[in-house]
C-alpha cells in the first residue's frame, strides 16, 4: 500500500488493474520447475513460501483497495498461457472501445488509508558461511532449502519386536500446528479401543513431573522449550514403555514419532511393525498462526514464536524426508489438513474404517481411495490370513474377464451430444432420477482418478501439469472400467459430452461397446448464446462475452456434425429440441427412451418415515456471525442430540463418490443449487441411521432457510418439535464477521458483501419465524458463549426430550 501512496503521488491514474488468480500450488511448482532450469537462488521452496506470504499479506490488500473502485478484471490463472492471453487482449479491447475509462469505477481523491497488520513470523535464514561470501546475495536473503530426498534408512523394518502387542501401529503424521491432536481426538471418540499415543504429551508430562527433581529431565525440558528433540533413546523407551502398558488394544495411533531418520531407525530396531502414516498436509502460514494462537491460550513453553520456526524448519528438513521414504514404501495417506475440521475427519475414518472393519460389500470400483487400499490391503491384512489364502475358491482371471465381457454386453450405454448451453446436464440429473442410469462424465472420473493418488492418477496429473491432452486409450479404458464396476446396480450409463468427434465414438464402440443410441439435444446458436450470456450476468466471468461464445460454437459445430450424421446413417440418433422450458424437453426426452425400449425404473417403495415418528426435531436458525455452531456444540455435549447440518451432509456424500455424490458434485461445480429433493433425501436418510442406533433427538442446524424446506421437510421427513432463533444484531454480526475476516484472508469479507449476505438472511427468515412463531423459542444471542447458553438451557429443561 505505501507503493500506491507513492504511485498517486507522481504519476496519480490507474485505469484498470489485471488480477491474475491462481492457486497457491500452482504458483509453487511452476516457480520449482522454473527454478530447475535457470538455477535462480530465489526459487527454492523456502524462498517462494515467503514470497507468497508476502504477496498475499501485503499485495492483497491493494487488490481488494483497487476492487473497491471498481478497477479490477480478474482473470483464471490456471490455464493455458494462450487462453490467458486471448482474455487479456479482449479486455484491452473493451477498455480501448471505452476510452479506457470504466463508468462504475470510482476517482481516486484521496491516498488509500494505512492499515497496521501484524507481522508474520518470517522463514529461518541460513547462516552465514565461507560460499557466500563474496557472493552479491546477502546471507540473510538466502532461504534454508528444503531436503525432498528421502535418507537411507540403515535398520530397515523386519516386523513386530516380540514381547510387544500384535496390533496395528498407525502414525499421524503432520508439521506443528497442523491439527493432528485434534483429529486424533476425533479417532479415540470413533474407535474406543484404539489407544492414541502422542510423543509430545508423554514427554510434556514427564517434563511437568520430573523436571524440576531430575537434572536430566530438566535438560530435556529446556531443549523442549528452545523447538530441539528430546533424547533418541528416551523417546523410544517411553513409546516402547505406553505399548506394553496397553497391551489389549485394538491399535495404537501414534502421533509426533518419529521425526527424523535416527528416530525412525530407532523405530524400526525396538517396535517395527508400522502399518501406515496418515499425513495431515498443511501450509506453513496456517500452521504458524494455529500455534500462535494456542501458545496465547494454553501457555505452552514450546508454542513461542523462536519455538515454532525452529519446530518448522526442522519438519522441513527432517520428517519430510522420511515421509517421502515411506511414501516410497507404499506407507503414506496423505490428506489436506487446511479444510474443516469435520471434513478432515470424514477422510481419516474412511482410512481408518478400512483398515479396522475391511471393504463393506459394494459394486467392485466402487470405492476411489486407492492409495488407502493399497496401503492397508498390503500392510494390515495377515499374510497368514485363511480367508485370502490360495486355497479359497476365488474367480479365476479367466473367469473375471468373462464377467467383465458380460458385464459390458449387457449394460445399456447413451451418448448425449449438445452444445454449450444446451442444458443436457440438466435434462442428465433428470434420466438418472426416473431411469436408474449412471451418469458418466470423463472430466469428472479424469479428476477422481488423479485425486485418488493412484499410479494412474500420477501419470494423469504430469500430464495435465504439461498442459498436454489426455491419451484417448487412457479415457476410454477409464470409461470401460467404470462401466463394469457399476453394471450390477445400474440400469444404464449416459456417458456426458461424448464423443465430441468421431474417433472417439469409433474407438469406444470397438474397445468398449457398442452404444445403443445417442440423444442430441439440438439447440439454436442464438439460443445457446443468449443462455450463456445471461448467465454471465451473474457468473462474473469476463469470458463469457459473445465473440468467445461463437468461437467456442463454431468448435463444436465443426467437430459434431460429423459425429451426428454418422450415427443418423446407423439410426440412432434421438434429436430433441431443447429451445423450450425444461419439463417439456424432458418429456421429448422420455418419449425418445420409451421408443427405444426403455422404462421407468420400478419405484421404490417410498420409506417409511415410521421409525422418525417418535424423532425430535429441533431447527437451529440464526444469521452469520450469530454463534448457533457454538451453541450446537453445547446443546450436543449437555443433552445428547444428534447434530445434522446440510452443508456437511452434502460435502460428505460428495467425498464418499457414490453415485448421488458425483451427481451433487457435478451440480455444485456448475454452480447451481442442490434440489431440495436431494437435501431432504440426506436429511431423512442421515435421521434413519441414527434412529436405529436408538438416537431420538436432532438438532438441524442451519435449516430451514426458507419455508418451503420446512413444510416439505415436516411432510416427508419427520415434524418439527421446536425452533431455536439466535437472535443477534445486524451491527454485532457484522463485527465479528469483520473481525474473522481478519485472519481468514478473504477478500470478500467486508462489510458491504456482510450486508447483502444479512439482508438475504433477515428477507427467508421473517416468513419462517412468522410460521413458526407458536413452535420457536428466540434466544438473545449478544452476550458471551457461556451467557447465552444459560438462555438455551432454559428453553432445553422446560420440555421433554
Amino acid at each position: 500500500m505505501e507503493q500506491v501512496e507513492e504511485y498517486m503521488k507522481v504519476i496519480g491514474r490507474v485505469n484498470a488493474v489485471f488480477y491474475l488468480d491462481c492457486e497457491e500450488y500452482y504458483c509453487t511448482q511452476r516457480l520449482l520447475h522454473r527454478g530447475q532450469k535457470t538455477d535462480r537462488i530465489d526459487d527454492n521452496l523456502g524462498a517462494i513460501s515467503k514470497r507468497i506470504t508476502f504477496f498475499k499479506d501485503n499485495t492483497l490488500p491493494v487488490v481488494k483497495y483497487y476492487d473497491d473502485l471498481g478497477r479490477v478484471f480478474v482473470i483464471n490463472g490456471d490455464r493455458d498461457t494462450k487462453e490467458i492471453a486471448f482474455e487479456v487482449g479482449n479486455l484491452f479491447k473493451f477498455l480501448k472501445k471505452n476510452n479506457f475509462e470504466l463508468k462504475n469505477a470510482k476517482p481516486l481523491t484521496a491516498p488509500p488509508p494505512q492499515k497496521k497488520r501484524e507481522r508474520r513470523p518470517s522463514t529461518p535464514k541460513q547462516k552465514d558461511s565461507k560460499d557466500n561470501k563474496d557472493s552479491k546475495v546477502k546471507p540473510e536473503d538466502v532461504i534454508v532449502p528444503l531436503a525432498t530426498r528421502p535418507p537411507t534408512i540403515d535398520v530397515p523394518d523386519t516386523g513386530r519386536k516380540d514381547g510387544l502387542p500384535t496390533c496395528p501401529i498407525i502414525l499421524i503424521v503432520g508439521g506443528p500446528g497442523s491439527g493432528k491432536g485434534t483429529q486424533c481426538k476425533k479417532v479415540l471418540e470413533r474407535y474406543k479401543e484404539v489407544v492414541h499415543l502422542s510423543m509430545g504429551d508423554i514427554l510434556r508430562n514427564q517434563i511437568a513431573t520430573q523436571g524440576s527433581a531430575d537434572e536430566k529431565w530438566g535438560m530435556i525440558g529446556t531443549l523442549v522449550q528452545k523447538g530441539e528433540m528430546a533424547p533418541q533413546e528416551v523417546t523410544a523407551e517411553l513409546l516402547i514403555e505406553q505399548i506394553k502398558k496397553n497391551k489389549d488394544a485394538a491399535a495404537f495411533i501414534v502421533e509426533g514419532y518419529p521425526r527424523d531418520k535416527l528416530q525412525m531407525e530407532e523405530f524400526n530396531k525396538h517396535i517395527g511393525g508400522l502399518n501406515f502414516a496418515i499425513l495431515l498436509d498443511c501450509e506453513e502460514y496456517y500452521m504458524q498462526k494455529r500455534l500462535l494462537e494456542r501458545g496465547n491460550a494454553s501457555g505452552r513453553i514450546d508454542d513461542n514464536l523462536n519455538a515454532i520456526q525452529s519446530r518448522l524448519t526442522f519438519f522441513k528438513n527432517n520428517t519430510l524426508p522420511i515421509l517421502k521414504h515411506l511414501d516410497d514404501q507404499g506407507k503414506l495417506v496423505a490428506i489436506d489438513g487446511d479444510r474443516d475440521l469435520d471434513e478432515i475427519f470424514y477422510n481419516i475414518s474412511q482410512v481408518l474404517d478400512f483398515a479396522f472393519f475391511g471393504r463393506k460389500p459394494q459394486p467392485p470400483g466402487a470405492d476411489e481411495k486407492e492409495v488407502a487400499e493399497e496401503v492397508i490391503e498390503k500392510d494390515i491384512a495377515p499374510e497368514s490370513s485363511t480367508t485370502t489364502g490360495d486355497n479359497v475358491a476365488n474367480p479365476s482371471h479367466t473367469e473375471k474377464l468373462d464377467a467383465a465381457e458380460e458385464a459390458l454386453k449387457n449394460a445399456k450405454v447413451v451418448f448425449v451430444v449438445g452444445g454449450p448451453g444446451s442444458g443436457k446436464g440438466t435434462q442428465c440429473e433428470r434420466i438418472v432420477q426416473k431411469y436408474g442410469f449412471t451418469h458418466l462424465s470423463t472430466g469428472n472420473l479424469l479428476r477422481a482418478e488423479v485425486a485418488s493418488g493412484s499410479e494412474q492418477g500420477k501419470k494423469l496429473t504430469e500430464i495435465m501439469e504439461k498442459g498436454e491432452l489426455v491419451p484417448l486409450e487412457t479415457v476410454l479404458m477409464l470409461l470401460r472400467d467404470n462401466i463394469i464396476a457399476r453394471a450390477a446396480t445400474s440400469r444404464g450409463f449416459l456417458i456426458d459430452g461424448y464423443p465430441r468427434e468421431m474417433e472417439q465414438g469409433v474407438r469406444f464402440e470397438d474397445e468398449v461397446r457398442e452404444s445403443d443410441f445417442l440423444l442430441y439435444f439440438d439447440v439454436s446458436d442464438e439460443t445457446m448464446t443468449s443462455r450463456l450470456l445471461g448467465r454471465a450476468q451473474t457468473s462474473g466471468r469476463v469470458d463469457d462475452n459473445e465473440e468467445t461464445i461463437k468461437k467456442r460454437l463454431k468448435t463444436f459445430r465443426d467437430n459434431n456434425n460429423a459425429v451426428i450424421e454418422y450415427y443418423s446413417k446407423e439410426n440412432k440418433v434421438e434429436r430433441i429440441s431443447a429451445e423450450n422450458s425444461v419439463d417439456e424437453v424432458f418429456a421429448a426426452v422420455v418419449r425418445a427412451f420409451e421408443d427405444r425400449g426403455i422404462t421407468a425404473a420400478s419405484k421404490q417403495k417410498e420409506k417409511s418415515t415410521g421409525g422418525l415418528k417418535d424423532a425430535k426435531v429441533l431447527f437451529v436458525i440464526g444469521g452469520p456471525g450469530s454463534g448457533k455452531g457454538t451453541q450446537c456444540a453445547k446443546i450436543v455435549e449437555k443433552y445428547g442430540f444428534c447434530h445434522l447440518s446440510s452443508g456437511d451432509l452434502l460435502r460428505a456424500e460428495v467425498q464418499s463418490e457414490s453415485d448421488r455424490g458425483k451427481r451433487l458434485n457435478e451440480i455444485m461445480e456448475k454452480g447451481e443449487l442442490v434440489p431440495l429433493d436431494e437435501v431432504l433425501a440426506l436429511l431423512r436418510d442421515a435421521m434413519e441411521k441414527k434412529v436405529s442406533e436408538g438416537v431420538k433427538c436432532f438438532l438441524i442446524d442451519g435449516y430451514p432457510r426458507e419455508l418451503e424446506q420446512g413444510e416439505r421437510f415436516e411432510k416427508e421427513v419427520a415434524g418439527c418439535t421446536g425452533v431455536l432463533y439466535f437472535e443477534v444484531s445486524d451491527d454485532t454480526m457484522i463485527q465479528r464477521l469483520l473481525e474473522r475476516g481478519k485472519t481468514s484472508g478473504r477478500v470478500d469479507d467486508n462489510e458491504e458483501t456482510i450486508k447483502k449476505r444479512l439482508e438475504t438472511f433477515h428477507n427467508q427468515t421473517k416468513p419462517l419465524i412468522d410460521h413458526y412463531k407458536d413452535k420457536s423459542n428466540i434466544i438473545k444471542a449478544e452476550g458471551t458463549v457461556d451467557e447465552i447458553f444459560t438462555e438455551v438451557q432454559k428453553y432445553m429443561d422446560s420440555k421433554k426430550w
